[in-house]
């Protein structure tokens, strides 16, 4: 009699369990729907119409914010490129006559060796350091920390090609094609640096 009972007892509590929580969902999806702004539903017209509102007000908010910083820095940046003006001035016009004053040459060549000397320099700190494995508190800043330590040599060397012929031979071309744009957008080497 008790197994029977305790039976019956466990079924009618399934079922009353089962019949109340669907009543509850079904009572708070109600009323969160009467309640709550989220539920609405809002055509796919009114969304991108909010979009754009906030799109504008976010970029509006920032190009004003920059143009009262660059305004009320004007005069402070003036003193301070008036005081290095001559340095930079002097150092610019060196390069540019080591390039024999060809504006091609420097926009194609200087462009490429700029370029090529700060990927190289800053990356090879990290390859020292994969190689190596010291400083190792270099190796936290890996994107995959602890894969690929050792580094395989084979692997390292097929990357480090790559990467050269991509330095010394697709940058120059881009750049080589890309050159007549930029004249057309009004990028120029010649003379002195301009005055702000």
């Amino acid at each position: 009699i008790n197994a029977e009972y305790g039976k019956q007892w466990y079924q009618r509590r399934v079922r009353d369990t089962n019949y109340f929580t669907k009543f509850n969902l079904r009572t708070m999806t109600e009323t969160q729907a009467v309640h709550s702004d989220e539920a609405e539903v809002r055509p796919p017209k009114h969304q991108l119409w909010d979009t754009i509102k906030s799109i504008v007000f976010i970029f509006g908010s920032a190009i004003i914010t920059i143009i009262a910083v660059k305004n009320s820095m004007n005069p402070y940046i003036h003193k301070i490129w008036g005081a290095s003006h001559d340095f930079h001035g002097a150092l610019w016009n060196s390069i540019y006559n080591l390039f024999g004053r060809n504006d091609f040459l420097i926009h194609i060549l200087g462009t490429t060796l700029s370029s090529t000397a700060c990927f190289v320099i800053f990356n090879t700190v990290f390859l020292i350091c994969d190689i190596t494995g010291h400083p190792r508190w270099l190796l936290k800043y890996k994107v995959q920390e602890g894969k690929n330590e050792p580094v395989d040599m084979k692997r390292m060397w097929s990357c480090v090609r790559t990467a050269a012929f991509n330095l010394l031979i697709t940058s120059p071309v881009f750049t080589f094609c890309m050159y007549p744009a930029t004249l057309y957008f009004g990028s120029y080497h010649k003379g002195d640096l301009p005055q702000l």
